[in-house]
């Protein structure tokens, strides 16, 4: 993967899972029930299918970078909430957005910013 198809690669990933893993819960009204919190872990995580399509097709010649360590990392971290008992909204918002912010520091690092 070359160095343009790897950012444009990285602005998809920044979209399916930077945006739309977050949205969900952060749209979420600060009076959304328990029930209301599961359902939008649960549509916000249906973005990891986005990862996992990556990392065993185009990036599995990157697996053993740094930046994408750190992006499966933080992937993994998120996709826990999706077997959580007990839900934290403010911790389960921390970890998704924190995909994103790994996905942009890749691409900033990618670009040599």
């Amino acid at each position: 993967m070359d160095r343009e198809e790897l950012l444009e690669t990285l602005d998809e990933l920044q979209h399916d899972l930077g945006k739309h893993l977050l949205m969900p819960v952060a749209l979420l009204p600060q009076t959304a029930s328990h029930v209301d919190l599961r359902d939008a872990v649960s549509r916000g995580l249906r973005q990891v299918a986005a990862w996992r399509a990556f990392g065993q097709g185009p990036g599995r010649s990157l697996a053993g970078d740094q930046a994408f360590a750190v992006v499966d990392a933080r992937v993994a971290a998120a996709a826990q909430w999706g077997m959580a008992v007990h839900l934290d909204r403010s911790r389960v918002q921390a970890d998704f957005a924190a995909v994103g912010e790994a996905i942009c520091a890749w691409r900033r690092q990618v670009i040599g910013d």
